[in-house]
């Protein structure tokens, strides 16, 4: 009842509903929402998605200034965007993305009790049993003087298992899910439009966790 009032009716305060009963056996409140305006079956019949993949992402910013390896007498900061300046972010961080992939790689090794054999650590990539973990660099395409670091999360079959091991291994590193689409025969417009017909959209996003979520069409 009270998701109802504040959702559905526009009153302003705190509401304390009540129900007044003249009888005195047992009744059960319940609340029937309204019928779609189209059924389901009928507005998603025909959609066909692909589903290519998914994955969790976390992007982290900061000015090309502040990373090491930046000399103020020397360099100057960015002031567009160009394949020189995202390889020159790539070189700048090349030896941060290397350190974190080596404790990442230690921590995987004794929270999983994994032997060396079972790992397998590249420039930007660690691959384990449960999970692959890329690390992506460069210049922010949205502000020229700023890099960026991307990292994100692959989780592979039977992950499940391991819940608890790679909630302690990464913990609130991620911001995002990304979906990725292989096909779609509907633009994702269309798709947003027959989802709202039936007002599974608004029913999906509120019980998405609070964290931003991308669906990423191809």
């Amino acid at each position: 009842m009270p998701r109802y009032i504040t959702r559905e009716m526009s009153i302003p305060g705190s509401q304390t509903p009540q129900a007044i009963l003249s009888s005195s056996n047992s009744f059960r409140i319940h609340y029937v929402p309204r019928p779609p305006a189209v059924q389901a079956d009928a507005a998603l019949a025909g959609i066909r998605l692909r589903n290519n993949g998914e994955f969790l992402e976390g992007t982290e910013t900061g000015t090309i200034r502040s990373l090491k390896g930046f000399q103020r007498e020397y360099h100057k900061v960015p002031n567009r965007l160009s394949d020189s300046a995202g390889g020159w972010c790539n070189r700048l961080l090349a030896d941060t993305v290397a350190e974190e992939l080596q404790t990442l790689y230690q921590h995987t090794r004794e929270v999983l009790g994994l032997k060396r054999k079972d790992l397998r650590k590249e420039e930007d990539t660690l691959d384990a049993p449960a999970f692959r973990y890329i690390v992506e660099t460069g210049q922010n395409p949205e502000e020229p003087s700023e890099y960026y670091i991307t990292r994100r999360l692959e989780l592979r079959q039977g992950w499940p298992a391991h819940r608890e091991a790679l909630e302690q291994l990464f913990n609130d590193e991620f911001q995002q899910l990304v979906v990725e689409f292989e096909s779609m025969e509907d633009s994702f417009d269309d798709l947003v439009d027959r989802l709202e017909e039936t007002r599974l959209l608004s029913y999906v996003l509120n019980r998405l966790p609070p964290a931003p979520w991308k669906p990423w069409p191809a």
